[in-house]
């Protein structure tokens, strides 16, 4: 378990599928990600399930005090040579707003960054999701370039814009040492 503030990150396990469903079928969710995907069955997420559930770090985010599962948090290498990966979160819609992002994120950050000694970390949002892009610019993600117009959600064609951050910025612009010193031991 990776604990953070407000949150810990759990290994995402067989008795999660219902909540991993319940957010890949979550329409809300779907349109902030810009995903046109249709409505996927329990036996497709099982398919999902078994084949990427041990592939790269994938977690569910927990709420501390009541142990509610509130999202998920991935990541998986792009390039293990240059030892670079995408992040992925995904927060049910009561806990927007509430800095479970931000507590989500910067746990991740610090795990992957300190723990697994990632190098650089990259995500796509689009881009009318500003809060998305929002939480990552707080967490001191740099906007390396848009995908014009790569994404059709709704009647219209969307930017897909890349964020990054390079271990070195997340070293030097983390401001709370709490998350600095969650993988240092004595």
């Amino acid at each position: 378990m990776i604990v953070g503030k407000k949150i810990y990150l759990k290994a995402l396990e067989n008795s999660d599928i219902d909540f991993m469903l319940s957010l890949v079928n979550d329409q809300e969710l779907a349109y902030w990600e810009g995903r046109n995907e249709f409505l996927v069955s329990k036996e497709n997420q099982q398919k999902w399930f078994d084949k990427y559930k041990n592939t790269g770090h994938r977690f569910i985010v927990c709420d501390k005090e009541t142990k509610t599962p509130l999202g998920y948090f991935s990541f998986k290498f792009t390039d293990e040579i240059s030892n670079s990966g995408l992040v992925a979160i995904k927060l049910v819609s009561e806990s927007r707003g509430k800095k479970i992002g931000t507590d989500t994120l910067k746990t991740g950050m610090s795990f992957l960054f300190n723990k697994i000694n990632v190098r650089r970390l990259h995500t796509h949002i689009i881009s009318y999701n500003k809060a998305s892009e929002n939480l990552f610019l707080k967490c001191h993600w740099t906007k390396e370039g848009t995908e014009r117009e790569s994404i059709y959600m709704n009647n219209l064609y969307h930017d897909n814009n890349l964020f990054s951050i390079l271990k070195n910025e997340y070293l030097e612009n983390e401001e709370d040492d709490d998350y600095l010193e969650l993988f240092k031991y004595s």
